[in-house]
């Protein structure tokens, strides 16, 4: 096989070789050149003479959190009533549709449990026949009553009353909120309910009624971990419910989810901080106008 090539075609040749060598495409240099506005021939790029730089800052903390399981925040509501009441049976904490937690405790009377001088006797039965009839007039009044509350069996002692009047909202107060009077007779705050034991492996069932009471969780709190700091400012509560605790949690026979207890966050606030942050809220943003609402920089 043979080539032959004629002077024309060594030239060009030659011509494209040496401008390679000098730097390539002298038009695709001039276009690049064409595209970019801001450089100009023989001009370097702009070096930057500043730069965006962040001060750091100190998170202000508002808010105390802690978290726990919610077993074992039911664990220490035990301990506040289960040493001095000994018809306390335990809590439940139960978390809503709208995310508010209610606390529940719950109260039985049997034959086995054993009374020493510093305890309470929170509860007593409707039917006591051990209540005193000295006249036509107190039987009257024991009848009215067993036949107002023939669905219930129990109710508050006076000392029961007297014990649990700190840990109530203030919703239930009837009167003066000094004379800790609260409705007792309001459902919403003390009711019955049955629970239902199964034993001998399910066959056999023990069906008891108790006595609800719900507890204001801010007062509870306050009880725990304090309702002032050093200072003097009063401390406000919340309770949230994070994540739900496996072992608690399963699916029913239509596959909706069921959870029982949740990881609990507590949050405590100083009253002063929560003040200063509602005088900012309400005070409104200067300099924020127009449709987009931006807040614009103050420069001097």
């Amino acid at each position: 096989m043979s080539y032959s090539f004629n002077s024309d075609n060594n030239v060009l040749s030659r011509k494209i070789i040496e401008r390679n060598r000098r730097g390539g495409n002298n038009s695709s240099q001039s276009k690049n050149k064409e595209k970019d506005p801001v450089r100009k021939e023989g001009e370097e790029y702009r070096k930057l003479t500043a730069e965006v730089s962040v001060e750091k800052q100190v998170i202000d903390s508002v808010f105390k959190a802690k978290l726990m399981p919610q077993t074992a925040f039911e664990e220490d509501v035990n301990s506040i009533f289960a040493l001095v009441m000994p018809q306390y049976c335990g809590c439940t904490l139960i978390t809503n549709p709208d995310r508010n937690m209610t606390l529940t405790i719950y109260f039985e009377d049997r034959n086995d449990l054993v009374w020493k001088e510093s305890t309470i006797r929170a509860i007593k039965s409707i039917y006591d026949k051990d209540a005193p009839i000295n006249n036509g007039l107190d039987l009257i009044e024991r009848t009215n009553h067993i036949y107002k509350n023939r669905q219930r069996v129990w109710e508050l002692t006076q000392e029961g009353k007297d014990a649990l009047a700190p840990f109530i909202s203030q919703e239930f107060v009837k009167g003066d909120v000094r004379d800790n009077n609260y409705n007792w007779d309001n459902t919403k705050l003390a009711y019955e309910v049955t629970e239902t034991n199964f034993i001998n492996g399910g066959f056999n069932r023990i069906t008891t009624r108790k006595l609800a009471i719900n507890l204001d969780i801010n007062k509870v709190l306050a009880k725990m971990y304090g309702d002032r700091n050093e200072e003097g400012h009063k401390y406000h509560y919340m309770m949230v419910p994070l994540s739900p605790m496996p072992a608690y949690t399963y699916t029913d026979m239509n596959g909706h989810q069921i959870i029982r207890k949740y990881l609990i966050e507590i949050l405590q606030a100083d009253e002063e901080n929560i003040k200063a942050i509602n005088n900012e809220v309400y005070m409104g943003i200067a300099g924020s106008s127009g449709s987009l609402h931006i807040n614009r920089p103050k420069r001097s």
